[in-house]
């Protein structure tokens, strides 16, 4: 079974979603940003979350279990397609 390479089109489209999806990214952060600009919960009231690199890596590696990549990207694929990227 030989592996053949993804026409030039797709990686195209696959580039629109990233950048689509790297636009909506800063959009979250922009607005997240606005909304505290008048200080973060954390910083009024004096304390932040003290989460050590061990356990923020076994939180991490147990969500990622719990997510159903295949339904979620192809959710995203649909979702893109109906948008209208190609």
């Amino acid at each position: 079974m030989a592996l053949t390479t993804p026409s030039l089109g797709k990686w195209e489209s696959l580039e629109q979603v990233v950048h689509a999806g790297a636009s909506v990214a800063r959009c979250v952060k922009n607005c997240f940003i606005e909304k505290n600009k008048d200080g973060y919960c954390f910083d009024k009231k004096g304390c932040e979350p003290n989460i050590a690199d061990r356990n923020a890596k076994l939180a991490i590696r147990q969500c990622s279990r719990q997510v159903n990549w295949k339904k979620e990207i192809g959710d995203l694929c649909t979702c893109s397609s109906q948008a209208g990227v190609q």
